[in-house]
């Protein structure tokens, strides 16, 4: 008998639980961005986008 293929810790992250999923078939993992990675590209995003854009990303921020 084997063990289990994966091990979740709680709290489940989406990330952490898509990983799981993907090693248990078999498929290719994808690299997570790291934070600083994340943080230049959202600059980039934000120097470039309108003033309607800002705000429904604002607004979905808020939400969280």
């Amino acid at each position: 008998m084997s063990g289990p293929g994966v091990y979740l810790e709680k709290p489940v992250s989406p990330s952490s639980y898509v990983t799981a999923v993907r090693k248990l078939l078999g498929m290719e993992t994808v690299a997570q961005p790291q934070p600083e990675e994340l943080r230049r590209e959202l600059a980039r995003a934000l120097s470039d986008a309108d003033q309607e854009t800002l705000t429904r990303a604002l607004d979905a921020l808020r939400k969280k």
